[in-house]
């Protein structure tokens, strides 16, 4: 995982990319699809959103475990096992961009993986 430092995210910054998770956490399989393939314009994007993404985990991870405090709170339903799944689906997603394979598929992958709110 990236480490915190890594990423510098302004407050608008996180409260997009909970906005989007939470999104992607609510909707139906169809939707998501549908949801990646306007979100992400470029394999660039794509890396981008996927480092954010592990950023998020990492906080929601730090959060559950009671290091940290501060967190969105609709993902405060998601057990530890979910949030271990999604940050080992993301990093593997991760690593796959950097080998250059399709940005789109690799989204779709990605946000299908991950646990479904309702």
């Amino acid at each position: 995982m990236p480490a915190k430092s890594q990423i510098h995210l302004t407050d608008q910054e996180k409260k997009e990319l909970e906005e989007i998770t939470r999104k992607i956490l609510t909707l139906g399989v169809g939707e998501r699809l549908k949801f990646s393939l306007s979100l992400i314009k470029n394999k660039d994007e794509a890396l981008k959103l996927s480092e954010q993404f592990l950023f998020l985990w990492r906080q929601l991870l730090r959060q559950k475990i009671g290091v940290e405090k501060d967190g969105p709170a609709f993902l405060k339903k998601i057990s530890l096992e979910q949030i271990e799944k999604a940050i080992k689906n993301t990093e593997q997603v991760r690593k796959m961009l950097v080998a250059n394979v399709n940005f789109h598929l690799a989204l779709e992958n990605l946000f299908l993986s991950y646990p479904r709110l309702k």
